[in-house]
Order: structure tokens, then C-alpha cells, then sequence
């Protein structure tokens, strides 16, 4: 994919991620499909690019035969809370945003998920880095974040 495409990818999942609400069923992971619920704000971006250690995450996705994705995601330099661990931003901690498509699937303090339901064929997943207030944390006017596509097989 070019330079400029895959710029506009992350620009128009960045614009679904900071438009999306919803907050979590059971406090480790929570379903954003319905973007009805808007009862958290995700406000500003945190910016972490004066830190001398950032946290990173990085993505491994692979398809699981079944119409599903499992993940792998590896989070350094952020403590994982759940997304429902407080409203308030505290330095340190915070969560994974999941999206496929460009639409927020889960939010989830921990390193494996597995995705389900999906249509044969190819899909983008992202997973970004988010502080427990749902902001998302940047660095050098990006989102912490890392994606990946996969060819998935055995959906509907």
C-alpha cells in the first residue's frame, strides 16, 4: 500500500476511534459496535513524545479458519488496567482499543482476543494504546498503534 493510503487508512480509523463510545460489560473487555452509548469522552490525545521511554504495542493476527481472528498483542512501557478501572488519566496505565474494519470491536486490558464473525475475505486490525479517561496516547502526532491485515477463511 502507498505512503499516502495507508496515511488515509490510519487517519480514517483514528477519526472512527476518537468518535466512538460505549463502556465495557465486564470491566476487561466491552463491545463498541453500538456507538449509541456515548457515556465516556475521549477528548484530547495524550501526548507522550517528551517521555524518554514511550509505550508501544505491537500485533500479531492471525486468521483462525472459522470466520475469526485470533490476536497477539504485546503492550511495553504501560501497565493494562480494564477500561473501566477509572475516569480519571493516570500516568502509566491504560488499555487496548481493538478495531476491525475501522470499527471498534473491544476494549480489552489483555495481550490475547479473539475476534469472531467475520465475512470471508481480507480485514484491517488495529489496536491502539489508550489511557484509562479512553484517550487515545500519542507520540510525535501519531497514535501509539499498530495494525495488520488478514485474509480470513470459514466466515459468512
Amino acid at each position: 500500500m502507498g505512503n499516502s493510503k495507508l496515511l488515509l487508512a490510519v487517519a480514517i480509523v483514528t477519526a472512527c476511534i476518537s468518535s466512538c463510545g460505549g463502556d465495557t460489560a465486564d470491566g476487561e473487555m466491552g463491545d463498541h459496535s453500538d456507538h449509541s452509548d456515548h457515556s465516556h469522552d475521549h477528548g484530547a490525545a495524550i501526548d507522550l513524545t517528551d517521555l524518554s521511554i514511550r509505550p508501544e504495542v505491537s500485533l500479531v493476527a492471525e486468521p483462525d479458519g472459522s470466520g475469526g481472528i485470533m490476536l497477539e498483542i504485546e503492550v511495553h512501557g504501560l501497565e493494562l488496567v480494564p477500561a473501566d478501572a477509572g475516569v480519571d488519566h493516570q500516568p502509566g496505565e491504560g488499555h487496548v482499543h481493538v478495531m476491525v474494519d475501522g470499527s471498534s470491536v473491544a476494549m480489552i486490558a489483555e495481550t490475547s482476543y479473539h475476534v469472531t464473525g467475520l465475512s470471508n475475505g481480507n480485514h484491517t486490525v488495529m489496536v491502539t494504546l489508550s489511557a484509562n479517561d479512553h484517550r487515545d496516547y500519542h507520540a510525535d502526532g501519531k497514535v501509539i498503534s499498530d495494525m495488520t491485515t488478514v485474509v480470513v477463511t470459514g466466515g459468512t
